[in-house]
């Protein structure tokens, strides 16, 4: 089950037109590579409150392929489910 960054790229391109995520980094590996932060947003439209917030941290460990599976879907639901 090989996943490697290309696939994490070409992940986060897919959901990147959702409206509902927004992206940056939270800093840089020792090899310089941007570590990307995903944001999903529920917020309260009456005052711009976030009503909700999950932290999901993943791939902190190269080989840990399993996870990152999970962390996509993870996400794919989230996306789907906030309002």
């Amino acid at each position: 089950m090989p996943y490697d960054l290309q696939n994490l790229e070409a992940f986060l391109q897919s959901i990147k037109s959702n409206a509902k995520a927004t992206f940056s980094t939270i800093g840089n590996t020792l090899m310089g590579k941007a570590i990307p932060l995903v944001k999903i947003a529920s917020l309260d439209k009456s005052n711009a409150t976030i009503k909700k917030a999950i932290v999901i941290l993943a791939r902190q460990h190269p080989g840990e392929t399993p996870g990152s599976f999970i962390v996509e879907e993870m996400l794919t639901e989230l996306l789907k489910s906030c309002h």
